[in-house]
């Protein structure tokens, strides 16, 4: 997505509105919806580490594969779905 490849690209460190950015447009992609105020707090802050530690690429790595481990990616949920079966 654009929002990452701006932020990969370039050469200081990301803005908190590209950041934000890149978090809505993962949670879009991956989520299909679009991340609470908590959420954006929490992943600006993982981000703003992650980048000052690894650069901008590695920052946004970890991000990207924190989002991809939350419980909601990983399992899918589907209470109330349907008709109830034998099981």
């Amino acid at each position: 997505p654009a929002a990452l490849e701006a932020i990969v690209l370039k050469t200081t460190p990301p803005s908190d509105e590209e950041v934000r950015a890149a978090i809505r447009s993962q949670f879009r992609l991956a989520l299909r919806r679009p991340p609470t105020e908590a959420e954006l707090a929490q992943y600006l802050d993982l981000t703003r580490q992650a980048i000052k530690v690894g650069g901008n690429t590695d920052g946004l790595r970890e991000r990207l594969k924190a989002v991809l481990l939350a419980s909601e990616f990983v399992y899918r949920v589907e209470f109330g779905a349907g008709e109830p079966d034998a099981f």
